[in-house]
């Protein structure tokens, strides 16, 4: 304990002062006329020594009662911290305990639980490694021991003529690509061509196990003796779409315009038919990963079959935050100019953007959603902007507004239509048309059927 220099109370040296002032008064007052200022002077000087005296010892007897009291309140102090430090010491042991035992079995239920990419990874390294064991034997097993599937990840063999493993379903074992329909034998096809020795994403949507729906499924594929082995997750594609395009701008971010030449030529940046691009303000692709003779091009000016000018497009729709727009350009997969919902991003001037090829009933749900979207933002102000067309429209998709009671509110297609009570109108079987949109519709969304004007024929 730092000891410091005795000082008398406050009360104690004003009572002495008091006092002194007091004698000296009475003194300088006094009756006695005889007294001379000799005498007097002596006299005051006598009591200030006495009271320096008497302070003095004061002084003394407190310093002396401290250094008795002092190593009292150092033990009383160390006691008092000593139980205080105990009993905190105690309930930080305990917290620790009970962390410990929260974090283990926590890792009890997901420690052990690889992350879903590298399980599925580790699933297709098994399968080989038991094929190399056991040469074609590998097959039957894989297929029905139950040591190739947890869940929804599960192992498949495809050869050139079918399938030949097939964790999830030993039915499918020995079908050939005939006995497929059309979408199926594409998914093989697909797979067929993704895969490589050293491994491959490709994407593309089948039956969830686990749910009975068609959900896209991410699958990792790899290439050996002819056969191809995979194995994936279910996951949704616009998650995948936009992680893409977060880990262009992570890239973007660390090493600068150097990243387009990695985006480009890579491979990191390119799952089947989802692919990264970044564009500059001035339309000039800067990084393409799917086409590298896209790079250096100025596109400012390029449209797709509908006249849709689609740079611009993603140009004007680019945000800090990321948005979704629709335009129809050539699938690298297929060659084909499709239909394509593209999440880009404005970064530091540049456009960064990726996307996935969707059918015509998946680009008319991903319109509406984004209509939606914007008239939350923007409010009644969308409406002039859905009429102008623009993200709003492809070819003959294109979105509409209807108010309550029939009237048309917005019409990407055809502005003539604003304002009019459409309430009443027919199609050519006399089916009432807004009326019914306005029947089924519902807050998740219905598709309804009717016949109308084709703005593209």
């Amino acid at each position: 304990m730092t000891k410091h220099p005795t000082h008398l109370p406050s009360s104690v040296l004003l009572a002495l002062g008091l006092a002194a002032v007091a004698a000296i008064a009475s003194a300088c007052s006094g009756g006695d006329d005889s007294i001379t200022r000799s005498e007097m002077q002596a006299e005051v000087a006598a009591m200030q020594a006495n009271v320096q005296n008497e302070v003095a010892a004061l002084r003394s007897e407190l310093e002396s009662q401290m250094a008795e009291i002092e190593p009292l309140m150092q033990d009383a102090m160390g006691d008092l911290m000593s139980g205080v430090g105990s009993e905190m010491l105690s309930q930080v042991a305990g917290l620790q305990a009970e962390m410990m035992s929260e974090a283990a079995e926590m890792a009890g239920m997901h420690g052990e639980a690889p992350d879903v990419v590298e399980q599925v990874k580790g699933q297709v390294a098994a399968a080989i490694e038991l094929y190399d064991d056991l040469g074609e034997a590998a097959f039957a097993e894989i297929t029905s021991s139950g040591d190739y599937i947890d869940g929804e990840l599960y192992v498949f063999v495809l050869s050139a003529d079918g399938i030949v493993a097939y964790a999830a379903d030993p039915d499918r074992v020995g079908q050939s690509f005939s006995d497929l329909d059309s979408i199926g034998a594409s998914i093989v096809q697909g797979i067929l061509d993704a895969a490589t020795p050293d491994g491959a994403w490709t994407t593309y949507r089948t039956t969830n196990p686990t749910t009975g729906r068609d959900e896209p499924k991410r699958s990792w594929v790899v290439a050996r003796d002819g056969l191809v082995f995979g194995s994936g997750y279910y996951n949704d594609v616009d998650e995948l779409v936009k992680d893409q395009v977060a880990g262009a701008i992570e890239r973007y971010e660390a090493v600068g315009s150097a990243a387009f030449e990695e985006i480009t030529s890579s491979g990191d940046y390119i799952d089947g038919e989802m692919y990264v691009f970044v564009g500059a303000p001035d339309g000039v692709i800067l990084a393409h990963a799917a086409n590298p003779d896209l790079v250096g091009q100025d596109l400012y000016d390029l449209q797709d079959s509908t006249g849709a000018f689609i740079v611009r497009g993603i140009l004007d729709t680019a945000t800090p935050d990321g948005a979704w727009t629709t335009y129809r350009f050539t699938n690298p997969t297929t060659g084909e100019e499709e239909p394509k919902h593209t999440w880009a991003v404005l970064n530091d001037g540049l456009v960064f953007g990726s996307g996935r090829y969707v059918n015509e009933a998946e680009l008319a749900q991903a319109m509406v959603a984004d209509a939606i979207q914007r008239y939350r933002e923007a409010g009644p102000a969308v409406f002039e902007e859905i009429t102008a067309g623009g993200r709003h429209a492809s070819g003959e998709i294109y979105v509409y507004v209807v108010g309550p009671d029939g009237t048309s509110l917005a019409h990407a297609a055809n502005s003539d239509l604003v304002g009019q009570d459409l309430s009443d109108l027919q199609d050519s079987a006399g089916l009432f048309v807004t009326r019914g949109i306005l029947d089924a519709a519902t807050p998740d969304g219905a598709w309804t059927i009717y016949r109308f004007t084709n703005p593209a024929t």
